[in-house]
């Protein structure tokens, strides 16, 4: 197995997350598997402002995916879940996914551009990838797809989230996050 990439650090101390966002458990302990997520938009000056970063333990993101509607969970699960996802991540472990997994969009085969969010996403246990779970990255499309898809119900459970677990303390980063809807792939 592949070790943790740096992109997959936390933003605060560069270094692996330790610890679930939601629970605290321990994530470096190769205990229980976990995921990072981490959301981005890419400024006009070609930088990428984190948004975002979570790691969460697989009971936490598992407790999450049950407080969705039925109707969302049936949507991302034939989105983010299917077996064309699935297709395209093998092929992204079998073809030097080190150093393409962050150059487009997994779907879509866009690269992110000027003013998009995108966000990354990996699955880990301890300090190592998940064998056959290479990273990738989902793109504004994406993203705009599943927000157009998912329920009211579904958007307010995800906004209290991203309210309970993300308070940026940079003014600047607050106010572009002020009419932000969160949205976890």
């Amino acid at each position: 197995m592949a070790k943790i990439p740096k992109d997959f650090y936390s933003d605060v101390d560069h270094k692996p997350f330790t610890h679930c966002k939601v629970c605290d458990c321990r994530l470096d302990d190769a205990q229980m598997p976990y995921v990072v997520e981490k959301a981005y938009k890419r400024t006009e000056q070609g930088e990428d402002l984190t948004l975002f970063e979570m790691a969460i333990c697989i009971m936490c993101a598992q407790e999450q995916v049950a407080k969705m509607s039925t109707e969302s969970r049936a949507f991302l699960q034939r989105s983010l879940m299917g077996e064309e996802l699935m297709k395209r991540r093998a092929a992204l472990t079998e073809n030097d996914w080190e150093n393409n997994w962050k150059t487009e969009c997994l779907l879509t085969n866009k690269t992110p551009k000027i003013n998009d969010e995108y966000h990354i996403v990996g699955q880990f246990l301890g300090d190592e990838l998940l064998e056959d779970q290479s990273p990738y990255l989902i793109g504004a499309n994406i993203i705009e797809h599943i927000q157009e898809n998912l329920s009211v119900e579904t958007k307010e459970e995800w906004d209290n989230f991203g309210r309970q677990f993300y308070g940026p303390e940079d003014p600047q980063l607050k106010a572009l996050l002020e009419d932000h809807q969160f949205v976890f792939v």
